[in-house]
Formats: structure tokens, C-alpha cells, sequence
């Protein structure tokens, strides 16, 4: 077992099947497993791959991404872990995904390392979204064979941080409970000086949204009506914190009018999308914070 790497794993009512392949294949790359449960609706205990190996963490409700992976963490330091990765529930990997970011870690003196994403038909490769200091974005589209690059921001799920990096910028943002946790945490990391490595040899297969619709040109990702609201009401938030800049808050919620408004043009439950995205905007205004209306 490579003692120093833990896996922490945030589920929420999970596809079993999927959730157990990850699990295997973590335990098959020497990777201690914390599994933090947001009150699934069946028992967990029960149904996960060689449990005895599994740490499992119950919440009693929802307490959002961000308390669960702040769980994770501090269960994973206390252990003495030396560094911590993260996956969706449905995340999968590929052989000696975990030896390989390590190693570059090692080798590079990298405090961040990630993967390139794939999407779930493997057509292509979802570009990395690169922000700047002065909050202007820049894709940078990731190609076959193409060496190492550093990005100022990256999604949580196939990241590998030093613990280090936790005594110096913190941990998640639990005022957020799920939108906008990586990339905030992210950027303040950015604002310490580190930044994120991504390596596209190391690959892994996302899928963004529950569904997608192409506008346009433009793949829109379809999420809940509730999934919707915190990205609304987060893009608020964001407004309020220093070390985002704010061209890009500004951007945020410019866009995520736009997106809702085509989200209510393609889809059915319009009355929804609707009501939801008029009170994210008041909570956002307002400062709610946290699960707000809708944890559980």
C-alpha cells in the first residue's frame, strides 16, 4: 500500500457499479480510498468493493462538495497523508494514473498535477480553461502528444495536491457548497503563487452536466433546476471575494443569464429554470450562502 496517497471519493446517491469500478482500480494502484457520503438514499456500508479497505464517511444530510472533501482532507492529513486526489463518484481511471502524477510531482516539484479530460463518447479532448490574474480566460485546446503546461485553474476530479498546499491556502470553500469550489479554490491558490500542472499523457473520461445541447456551435451543459441555482447564485458570490478577479465574476454572471435563458428555450420544465434562476439571483444579491435553500 503507498501509505502517503489518499483518494478522497464525494459521493451522492451513486451508481454502484461505477463507484465500485473506481474504487477497484484505486485499491489496484496502491491508494488508500476515503469514500465521504452525502446522505445517500440507501446504505452505503453495505454495498461498496472490499470495505474493509475503505474508509466510508456518513454525513447525516447533504452538506455539499465542499464539506465533504474538507472531511476528506482532514481525515486523510490526520492519517499522514502526504498527498490527497480527488474523484466525482463517476470518475474512472486508467492503469498507473495515480504512479504517473505522482511520479511528475516528484520529478517537477509540482505541488498541483492534473490530467487532460476526455469526454464520456472519447471524441475529444475538453479544453483547459486557463483565467488570468486580471480575470480574462484563455482556452488552451489540448492535442495528442503534447508536453506538460501549467493553468491557473482546473477541475477537482483527477487532482492531486501536496498537503502542503492546504496549510497554505486553506481548504474549500464551504460558503459555495458545490459551484465554483475548484475554481475558487484554484485561483486562490493562484494568488500564492501556485499553479496547476497538466499533464496530457495522464488522461481521464468527464462528462460535464448531465446532458449537453449543442447552440450554435456551442455545447450548453444541462444541469437541474437546483444544480442550476447554486451556479447562479454562485457566480454572485464570487463578486464578494478579493482574490477572484472581476472581469471574471462579472463574466459569470453574464453568462449564466445567457445559459439559462437557452437552457429555457430547449428545455421542457422552462417554469422551473426559470423560478430557480430568479431566486439564485436574490440569494446571490443577498449573500445566502451554503446549502441555502435546497440541502437536505
Amino acid at each position: 500500500m503507498n501509505s502517503n496517497i489518499y483518494a478522497v471519493i464525494v459521493t451522492y446517491n451513486p451508481e454502484l457499479k461505477n463507484l465500485n469500478a473506481l474504487i477497484t482500480e484505486l485499491k489496484e494502484q496502491n491508494c488508500y480510498v476515503v469514500v465521504v457520503d452525502n446522505r445517500t438514499n440507501f446504505t452505503l456500508k453495505d454495498k461498496l468493493a472490499d470495505i474493509e479497505k475503505v474508509h466510508l464517511i456518513c454525513l447525516g444530510r447533504n452538506e455539499g462538495i465542499a464539506k465533504a472533501q474538507n472531511i476528506g482532507i482532514r481525515y486523510s492529513l490526520e492519517k499522514g497523508a502526504e498527498k490527497i486526489i480527488f474523484f466525482d463518484q463517476d470518475s474512472r481511471i486508467r492503469n498507473e494514473f495515480i504512479k504517473k502524477l505522482s511520479c511528475y510531482m516528484d520529478n517537477e516539484n509540482a505541488k498541483i498535477a492534473g490530467p487532460v479530460f476526455i469526454d464520456r463518447d472519447k471524441s475529444h479532448y475538453y479544453p483547459i480553461c486557463n483565467i488570468k490574474k486580471n480575470g480574462l480566460r484563455e482556452k488552451i485546446h489540448v492535442t495528442e502528444g503534447q508536453t506538460p503546461f501549467k493553468s491557473s485553474v482546473t477541475i477537482s476530479s483527477g487532482t492531486m495536491v501536496s498537503k502542503e498546499v492546504f496549510e497554505i491556502v486553506g481548504m474549500m470553500d464551504e460558503e459555495l457548497f458545490i459551484d465554483y469550489v475548484d475554481t475558487e479554490w484554484c485561483l486562490r491558490c493562484l494568488n500564492y503563487g501556485i499553479l496547476v500542472h497538466i499533464i496530457p499523457d495522464i488522461k481521464m473520461v468527464h462528462a460535464i452536466g448531465d446532458k449537453s445541447v449543442k447552440i450554435c456551435g456551442i455545447n450548453i451543459p444541462i444541469h437541474s433546476p437546483v444544480r442550476r441555482y447554486y451556479r447562479v447564485r454562485n457566480a454572485f458570490l464570487l463578486l464578494r471575494k478579493n482574490h477572484v478577479p472581476l472581469l471574471l465574476s462579472i463574466r459569470e454572471v453574464v453568462f449564466s443569464l445567457i445559459h439559462t435563458t437557452l437552457i429555457i428555450a430547449t428545455q421542457k420544465n422552462k417554469i422551473e429554470y426559470m423560478k430557480k434562476h430568479i431566486l439564485a439571483t436574490l440569494d446571490g444579491i443577498r449573500g445566502i450562502t451554503g446549502g441555502g435553500r435546497y440541502n437536505a
